[in-house]
């Protein structure tokens, strides 16, 4: 009717009076109302006018905010709802004054929805981001050596000494005296069948 935006229900004081005589009909039209977000100034009660009577929604002035105020209201009343201005209608500390009648019912308030986001690539496949945590491994790797040097020292092993007695003649005694230089002295003794012979020089 204003051709302005209609003020949201939480800016709207309602006083809701019960014009039937149906017991708790205000209490339960005005949980309706705050249902919606509108603001409850008061309850009362009415005379009923007779067996079939129309829901009133009074506002107090003609002026762009009361009108504005009441149509935010009426638009919440569905059934058999009007309009109507009369002041003495509408208390202070309220902008609307509903009147329930019969035949009327307030609207449900519109389920919470939930909005979805879909990232779609060029290619027309979904894209997903997922966010891992940063993740420390710890990696231990053992190499095995073919071989191990070792720490201690080996003395090398000595070649043993052998006297040459499976030879004969002259052969013979050429080994045995290039044995007896580099055989000890137990070794020659061993060698000559006898004791070391200790030759002077």
């Amino acid at each position: 009717m204003t051709g302005q935006p209609l003020p949201s229900p939480s800016s709207i004081s309602v006083q809701v009076v019960n014009g039937t005589g149906v017991t708790d009909q205000a209490a339960q039209t005005s949980q309706a109302l705050q249902a919606l977000g509108f603001h409850v100034a008061g309850l009362g009660d009415a005379s009923a006018v007779g067996a079939e009577a129309e829901t009133v929604v009074y506002y107090a002035a003609n002026t762009p905010s009361d009108l504005a105020a009441a149509q935010t209201v009426a638009r919440s009343i569905s059934g058999a709802a009007i309009m109507a201005q009369d002041a003495s209608e509408v208390p202070a500390g309220a902008n609307v004054t509903v009147v329930t009648g019969t035949d009327f019912a307030v609207a449900t308030p519109a389920p919470a929805t939930t909005t979805a986001t879909t990232a779609t690539t060029a290619k027309g496949s979904k894209a997903t981001t997922t966010t891992v945590a940063p993740t420390t491994t710890t990696t231990t790797t053992t190499t095995a050596s073919s071989s191990s040097p070792s720490s201690e020292f080996s003395a090398p092993t000595p070649r043993p000494r052998h006297s040459p007695r499976g030879i004969r003649g002259p052969a013979r005694r050429a080994a045995v005296r290039a044995h007896d230089r580099a055989a000890p002295v137990s070794q020659r003794e061993v060698a000559r069948g006898g004791r070391a012979r200790h030759n002077p020089r």
